[in-house]
């Protein structure tokens, strides 16, 4: 493994002075006679955007788990991920890199083994280190098992596989296993039930279970994207109350996990965060699903911690990445980072100290064949103003977050002194990640796979005979 040495990037415009192949090391700095290290519990939700969840503003109660869980710790306002799809978010949260320097960036290319990741630091470190993942884009074929003594994709089957109960049995039956050793755990669960397929949960019953109109369970994403200009306003409320008893279901699993951490006695000295790797549209813009924008519904994400080192009860409004997520556990668990993680720790936020984390930056390349729209953007937030860049076309765009949540207003056209500071910001970013650039291992996809990213919207298939057979649900959730 290997990380590359930088110089932490500043907004100011200094640049790299050069890139050193060093491992800094994963030693602790915390008092050697501190006999109980905090625990860690990181919770990854797939599609989860953030104001579909109540703690953010949701009228639905789809996260009361999630909401506890905020109100005894601290709970980001405007977080935002390094991508707008899977591998490439996931790939930054558990190295801490930027998406173009891991290379994560498309469906043929491995997380690189020279990236040090989050549970090879903690492994080093003397923890016992599990991951549970139900999508097989962050499975052991793309390299994400790196540094877990015990890992688990026996839930990802599938778009129409019920995976949250499975996540969370096979989380506890480890955590179970392991209780009463001495040795800190840490446990990464990812949730895959907000992801398409969409599928009714009888048990919140906000959405017919027959569904509305010509909008059906587990309706495929390239049959859906064949209504974008279609669908009426029942229809679409259809689809986003299925999408919330989704989350709903998700949630409810989490809830048994935090229930889990207080009957081992664990739960105080155990932290606990909660995230996102995207959001999810919903014609917002005009698409449907993720991966091809970088518009706030696909890239703002919930982030809630709760644990030693943290403050109860602060909300934090200021603008962050979750690529600042690595370096501020590492922190907060005592243990040194590995050098040439560009963003800032965020513990002094959690403090509730007065802290600017400096600008976000996030990034999509994707080439979706068959019809599908690709990607090539990159964007920047810093304070109230986002701009977005397509490198595809040279468009940009410019939002006043503040009087704009929504982005229905480019300024870019009327603002250029702000076009060319968020730009200047950006391209200093992009040259600092590419500088660091890691080695890339490509793979080809099997048919099976290439099948199963159709069936998840993230390629193109066959659009003049979809086999809406195939698509429907095999039980309802």
């Amino acid at each position: 493994m290997r990380t590359q040495s930088a110089e932490r990037f500043r907004p100011t415009g200094l640049l790299l002075a050069l890139v050193l192949p060093l491992w800094a090391g994963s030693c602790s700095n915390s008092d050697p006679g501190r006999s109980s290290p905090p625990n860690l519990v990181l919770i990854v939700v797939d599609t989860l955007r953030a104001d579909h969840l109540s703690s953010y503003g949701h009228t639905r109660e789809t996260s009361p788990a999630l909401d506890a869980i905020a109100r005894e710790g601290v709970r980001f306002e405007a977080c935002r991920s390094t991508s707008s799809w899977t591998m490439p978010s996931v790939a930054s949260l558990i190295t801490g890199l930027p998406p173009s320097t891991h290379g994560a960036e498309n469906f043929q290319r491995l997380l690189p083994q020279e990236a040090t990741t989050l549970a090879e630091v903690l492994g080093g470190a003397g923890y016992r280190t599990a991951g549970v993942v139900s999508h097989t884009l962050v499975g052991e074929r793309y390299g994400y098992d790196q540094g877990y003594g015990h890992f688990s994709e026996d839930e990802a089957l599938g778009s129409r596989h019920i995976s949250t109960p499975g996540v969370t049995e096979r989380s506890a039956e480890w955590l179970r296993a392991n209780a009463g050793v001495e040795k800190p755990f840490f446990l990464f669960a990812h949730y895959f039930d907000p992801h398409s397929d969409y599928l009714p949960h009888k048990d919140f019953d906000w959405a017919p279970e027959q569904g509305l109109g010509r909008v059906r369970p587990g309706m495929a994403f390239e049959t859906l994207r064949m209504h974008i200009d279609e669908l009426n306003d029942e229809e679409l409320d259809y689809l986003t109350s299925v999408y919330d008893e989704e989350i709903r279901l998700t949630d409810r699993g989490i809830g048994e996990l935090m229930e889990l951490l207080e009957e081992m006695g664990v739960a105080d000295n155990t932290l606990v965060v909660i995230t996102a790797d995207h959001g999810e549209e919903f014609l917002d813009h005009g698409w449907w699903g993720h991966v091809v924008a970088l518009y706030d519904e696909v890239v703002r994400v919930p982030l809630v911690l709760r644990g030693p080192g943290v403050q109860p009860g602060l909300v934090v409004d200021q603008a962050v990445s979750n690529l600042s997520l690595m370096p501020t556990l590492l922190e907060l668990l005592d243990l040194k980072p590995p050098v040439g993680m560009p963003a800032p720790s965020l513990a002094p936020l959690l403090r509730g100290d007065d802290f600017d984390p400096g600008p976000s930056f996030f990034e999509v390349e994707v080439d979706l064949r068959k019809g599908a729209r690709g990607a090539r953007l990159q964007g920047v937030v810093r304070g109230n103003q986002k701009l977005i860049r397509d490198s595809k076309t040279g468009v940009l765009q410019l939002f006043d977050l503040s009087q704009d949540p929504l982005e229905k207003t480019d300024l870019s056209q009327i603002q250029p002194e702000s076009v060319a500071e968020l730009l200047s910001l950006l391209d200093d970013y992009l040259s600092h990640s590419k500088a660091a650039r890691l080695e890339v291992q490509d793979m080809e996809l099997s048919g099976d796979e290439r099948s199963e990213l159709e069936d998840l919207g993230y390629i193109g298939g066959d659009e003049d005979q979809p086999d809406d057979k195939s698509k429907q649900p095999s039980k309802v959730k």
